[in-house]
């Protein structure tokens, strides 16, 4: 079985320096290529999905124009995926519905697993993609905080007035 391949970076193995080279060439104008052609969606998404499709898209920086219908899938899926989760979890355990709703958040995590594979997503990027997303939330949380305690401090007033004997 042939061993995955990786980034010339990522080689570790001894190569000849033109191969070097020319893998550096060869992965520079592909990953010029992929910027030029980002992905699109290809059916209308609500705003949730479209930061789904957008994350997805920033942290796969390989993915191309011919990528559009699996990501944009997978982002609505992703999104479905969620807002089923979310609401199961709220449902009491003896609703009568929950099993139906079940049923349902199990079918799009069929579509999300299938999307990925197509895509081929393996779970280290699934991994790096929530890690950084939960890195941007924790610094989004981190900021709404100091923004809240910017509040002004207290002027001492003796401060004031020793301000004032120095004029």
């Amino acid at each position: 079985m042939a061993n995955a391949p990786v980034s010339i970076d990522e080689n570790k193995s001894k190569m000849a320096k033109i191969d070097r080279q020319v893998r550096t060439e060869v992965e520079t104008e592909h990953q010029k290529k992929a910027k030029a052609s980002q992905p699109i969606p290809t059916i209308n998404l609500v705003a949730a999905e479209q930061k789904f499709f957008d994350e997805i898209v920033k942290h796969n920086d390989h993915f191309t124009i011919n990528h559009s219908t699996n990501v944009t899938m997978l982002a609505h899926n992703l999104y479905r995926f969620e807002k089923y989760k979310k609401f199961v979890h709220k449902m009491k355990l003896d609703d009568e519905r929950i099993g139906f709703y079940e049923k349902q958040k199990l079918a799009y995590d069929r579509q999300v697993a299938l999307y990925t594979s197509k895509l081929g997503l393996d779970m280290k990027d699934i991994q790096r993609m929530i890690f950084e997303e939960a890195r941007l939330r924790i610094e989004e949380r981190k900021l709404e905080q100091m923004e809240n305690n910017a509040q002004p401090k207290e002027v001492n007033p003796l401060l004031a007035v020793l301000e004032a004997m120095k004029k």
